[in-house]
């Protein structure tokens, strides 16, 4: 019994030195910062930060600005990006033909037949809709 309370305390002492050396071990690729940065923020501010700052305003706001149940397309973002936007723009749906809205991420000046502007964010980006709705 002696002996396998001594295995443990051996394991327990080489576990707990791993664990201080990757804790202390510097600030590689910087892991730590963001790992701190996440710890101590709420989630709506870890959203925006891992999203972008002014992505994620701008998601915000064309989530407040859209109805609840209408059916949007999104341009100007890659595919990661798109999917965190359809995340964070729920319960509306995306549709690539014939959407009511349309989202422009980057390119304020973008137009389209048919769409007239609805807001403009801060020159981030446009939210248009349909004409006649």
């Amino acid at each position: 019994m002696l002996r396998g309370k001594k295995i443990f305390i051996f394991f327990l002492l080489i576990w707990i030195a791993v664990w201080f050396f990757l804790l202390f071990r510097g600030n590689k690729k910087g892991d730590y910062a963001t790992l701190k940065y996440l710890y101590s923020h709420s989630d709506v501010e870890k959203r925006r930060y891992l999203t972008g700052g002014d992505l994620y305003d701008f998601l915000v706001f064309c989530k407040a600005a859209l109805p609840r149940n209408s059916v949007y397309n999104i341009l100007g973002l890659d595919e990661t990006r798109e999917i965190t936007a359809r995340y964070l723009l729920w319960p509306a749906r995306r549709e690539l033909e014939n959407p009511d809205f349309l989202i422009v991420y980057g390119d304020p000046q973008f137009t389209r037949n048919g769409y007239r502007i609805v807001r403009d964010y801060k020159n981030t980006g446009i939210l248009l809709v349909k004409e006649g709705i």
